[in-house]
């Protein structure tokens, strides 16, 4: 059911298509538009998340209005590409995305991350209709980036409680260096910061 599927879906993994190569935090978005038509626009972020983002647009055609799920999609008016939704969630929560060579292949999810059992379930889905799953590759999302921050600044926060740190400015200039280079260990930083007082 198209009208269920449309909407906004995140790359889990897929094989490594050369026209995404590089592409990270890449979602689809599909609408119905007033004439019936269907669009879909793809983003993502070239090489890492703050990176620089990409957009197409493109357009969904049902050759066989008997197959549903077997799409054609046109961007820049002559680029043709095999969509076929091989296996969907009963909720739409999820879906298995392929080819007619077996030489494309996606694994969408309506959340930036899927529960490991339910990953496991799709791919070997995909590997008994012939799909080579070692080849995969998998996307990281804005989402866990931003979760990742958040775990290592309360960390901060936690320190700077328990030395009972009160100034609040330069602990304000130390956040921002950490969201900055988000690689640094957390109490690195504290340390740091408790040198620099004395």
């Amino acid at each position: 059911d198209l009208k269920k599927y449309v909407g906004l879906w995140y790359e889990i993994a897929r094989f490594n298509h050369p026209f995404e190569r590089g592409l990270v935090g890449v979602t689809t978005e599909y609408t119905i538009k007033p004439d019936g038509s269907i669009e879909v626009i793809g983003r993502g972020y070239q090489d890492s998340l703050r990176g620089e983002k990409k957009e197409i647009v493109g357009h969904v055609h049902i050759p066989d209005t008997t197959q549903p799920g077997v799409l054609k999609v046109t961007f820049f008016l002559i680029f043709n590409t095999d969509y076929h939704i091989l296996e969907v969630e009963k909720d739409y929560s999820a879906a298995l995305i392929g080819s007619s060579q077996c030489d494309h292949l996606w694994i969408v999810s309506r959340t930036p991350k899927l529960p490991p059992n339910k990953l496991k379930d799709l791919m070997q889905r995909a590997q008994r209709r012939g799909y080579d799953t070692t080849a995969l590759i998998f996307v990281p999302h804005g989402q866990e980036h931003i979760q990742e921050e958040l775990t290592k600044l309360s960390v901060i926060f936690h320190i700077f409680e328990q030395l009972k740190v009160q100034k609040y400015g330069i602990i304000y200039t130390y956040i921002l260096r950490f969201t900055s280079r988000s690689q640094h260990d957390p109490h690195r930083i504290a340390r740091s910061f408790l040198q620099e007082q004395h």
